[in-house]
C-alpha cells in the first residue's frame, strides 16, 4: 500500500510544502495515489515533492528496457506539467540516466524530487547506503533567492459541483438570488452583486466543508484508539485505517483551488466538424483524391493569430441576432462581457487590470460556442464561393469539398490561382468584419495530385530553369516562372 506524508512549514521567512511519497506496486494504485496528491500541488508556497514513486517517467530511467510509459508514468508527468513542477535532476543532468535503486541486475530511477519551475536548487546526488538497494537523494534549495510567490487570485473547484448536496446548495442559492434582479436598475447592475455573493457563498461552503471533514477525522482517529486499546477486531481496525486514510486525503479538498499561475448546442455548425476526427477524416479523403488523381490543387491551411482573442463583440451579437438567437439570450450575453477586465499575474502577484474589449473568454465552456459561431459566416461565404472543390462522391454531386474547418483550423482547397486569389479576398473581407487576423507567415499550402511532367514545357522553358539553376539562382526564382510547388523543383531540374 502507497504513503504520502504532507508537511507545511515556515522556512527563512519562505513558507514550504513538504510532500513525500511511497507509491504502491500497483500501477492503478500509483495513479489513484498522484491524482489525491495532485489538489496540494496547486499552492503559492514552494512545494518539494519527493520520494519512491515506485515508477519512472521517462523509458531511458530503466535500465535495459526502452518501454513505453505506462498510463501511472503518463498521469505523473501530466500532473507535474499542470502544477509547473520540474525534475529537479533532468533539470540539471537530463541526458544522465543516475540511477537511484540497484537490485542484481535490475536498475532504474525510480526516486526523485521535483520542485516549481522558479525555484533555485542544486543538482541531485545518488548516494548508496549499506542498509537499502534505494540510494539516498540529496540536493540543496536556495529558499532565499527563491522568488517570493503572492496568493494568486482563487478559482471554483468546479468538479466538486457533481456532488448532489453541493449542486443543490448552489442551485437553491441560485433561486435566492432571482428576485433580486427586479430592485436592479440593470442586469449589469444585478450581475456584479450576483458575482461578489456567489465568491461568499462558496468561500462559507467552503469552510463549512472543511470543518466537517475535520471533525469526522477526528472522530474516526478517537475510534482507532479505542479498537487498538481494547483489542478490537482485526477486520473492524482495517476498516476505519482505511476510512481515516481517505479522510486524510480528502479532507483539506476544497470548494476553492489556489493558483499561483495565471495559467445550448450550437445550431448547425457549417463545416466545422464537431470533433477532431472528423477534420482529419476529411483532410485525408482529400489527400487519397489527389494520389488517385481525380483531383490535382492547393491545400490551404490558414494561421488565424490570436483567433479567440480577436472576435469582435458587435459583430459577434449581430451574428447571433442573425442566426435567430433570442435576444434575451444574446443581452445576457452583453452582460457578462461588458466591463470584462484582465490582469498580468506573475509568480502569484496580480498586477493592474485593464480592460478587454474583444474575443471570447479563454476556459468559459460558452467561449468555442461562441467562436463557431462568429467564423460561421466566412466558412459559409467559401462554401458557396466559386471554388470547383473536390467531388468526394461522382454520384452526389452535393459532396464537394471546398472547406474543413474545426474550431479556428480552416483548410481550403483550391484548384487555380484565380481560385486562391478569390479566397484571399474573402479573408480580407472576414477580418475586416470580425476583427480576425490571418497570420500569413504561418499559412502553408500542399499540392495534391500528379505532378506537370518535364516534357510539357518547351525547349525554350526548359534551356531557361538549366540556366538559373546553374548560375545559382535557387529554387525560388523556378518555382514562381513555372508556377509549381517549390520542394518539387529537384525532381524536375533531373529530368531534364
Amino acid at each position: 500500500m502507497g504513503r504520502c506524508l504532507i508537511l507545511d512549514v515556515l522556512m527563512r521567512g519562505q513558507e514550504l510544502r513538504l510532500i513525500n511519497i511511497y507509491g504502491p506496486q500497483s500501477k492503478w494504485d500509483r495513479k489513484c495515489l498522484f491524482m489525491r496528491i495532485k489538489p496540494y500541488l496547486f499552492t503559492s508556497r514552494q512545494v518539494v515533492f519527493g520520494g519512491d514513486f515506485n515508477t519512472v517517467t521517462r523509458p531511458q530511467d530503466r535500465g535495459g528496457s526502452r518501454d513505453k510509459l505506462t498510463y501511472d508514468s503518463v498521469a505523473l508527468n501530466s500532473i507535474a506539467s499542470e502544477a509547473r513542477l520540474v525534475d529537479v535532476h533532468i533539470r540539471h543532468t537530463p541526458g544522465h540516466p543516475g540511477f537511484t535503486y540497484h537490485r542484481g541486475s535490475c536498475r532504474s530511477r525510480i526516486d526523485r524530487f521535483y520542485l516549481k519551475e522558479e525555484a533555485v536548487s542544486s543538482a541531485v546526488s545518488a548516494v548508496e547506503v549499506e542498509f537499502s538497494d534505494h540510494c539516498m537523494i540529496l540536493f540543496s534549495l536556495n529558499v532565499t533567492e527563491t522568488p517570493r510567490m503572492g496568493r494568486g487570485y482563487w478559482r471554483l473547484n468546479s468538479s466538486l459541483l457533481e456532488e448532489a448536496e453541493i449542486r443543490q446548495s448552489f442551485e437553491d442559492f441560485v433561486q435566492s438570488q432571482v428576485p433580486l434582479l427586479d430592485l436592479c436598475s440593470s442586469k449589469s447592475e444585478w450581475w456584479e452583486i450576483f458575482k461578489e455573493r456567489v465568491g461568499r457563498f462558496f468561500r462559507q461552503l467552503s469552510s463549512l466543508r472543511s470543518l466537517s471533514k475535520y471533525r469526522l477525522y477526528q472522530g474516526l482517529r478517537r475510534k482507532l484508539e479505542r479498537l487498538v486499546s481494547t483489542g478490537g477486531s482485526r477486520e473492524e481496525i482495517s476498516r476505519v485505517k482505511s476510512l481515516l486514510m481517505r479522510c486524510q486525503y480528502d479532507r483539506h479538498a476544497s470548494l476553492v483551488f489556489e493558483r499561483d499561475y495565471g495559467k445550448y448546442r450550437s445550431p448547425d455548425p457549417y463545416r466545422n466538424c464537431r470533433i477532431t476526427f472528423s477534420a482529419v477524416l476529411s483532410v485525408r479523403e482529400a489527400v487519397e483524391q489527389g494520389r488517385a488523381g481525380h483531383w490535382k490543387g492547393y491545400m490551404l491551411s490558414l494561421d488565424q493569430a490570436k483567433a479567440f482573442d480577436r472576435v469582435n463583440h458587435e459583430y459577434l451579437w449581430s451574428v447571433l441576432l442573425r442566426y435567430g438567437l433570442p435576444g434575451g439570450f444574446v443581452d445576457w450575453l452583453k452582460t457578462l462581457y461588458a466591463g470584462a477586465e484582465s490582469f498580468p499575474l506573475v509568480n502569484g502577484w496580480i498586477g493592474r487590470p485593464f480592460g478587454v474589449g474583444s474575443g471570447v473568454r479563454q476556459g468559459c465552456p460558452l467561449s468555442p460556442l461562441l467562436y463557431v459561431f462568429a467564423i460561421d459566416p466566412f466558412l459559409r461565404g467559401v462554401d458557396r464561393g466559386p471554388l470547383a472543390g473536390i467531388g468526394m462522391d461522382r454520384a452526389a454531386p452535393e459532396t464537394t469539398l471546398r472547406v474543413v474547418a474545426y474550431a479556428d483550423d480552416v483548410t481550403i482547397f483550391v484548384s487555380s490561382r484565380g481560385e486562391a486569389e478569390w479566397v484571399l479576398s474573402e479573408v480580407e473581407r472576414y477580418s475586416e468584419s470580425s476583427g480576425s487576423k490571418i497570420n500569413r507567415d504561418k499559412c502553408e499550402s500542399l499540392w495534391l495530385g500528379d505532378m506537370v511532367k518535364s516534357r510539357e514545357w518547351s525547349r525554350k522553358t526548359r534551356e531557361e530553369v538549366i540556366s538559373l539553376h546553374r548560375k545559382g539562382n535557387g529554387y525560388k526564382k523556378i518555382a514562381k516562372m513555372l508556377n509549381i510547388p517549390r520542394d518539387t523543383i529537384g525532381s524536375i531540374i533531373r529530368k531534364f
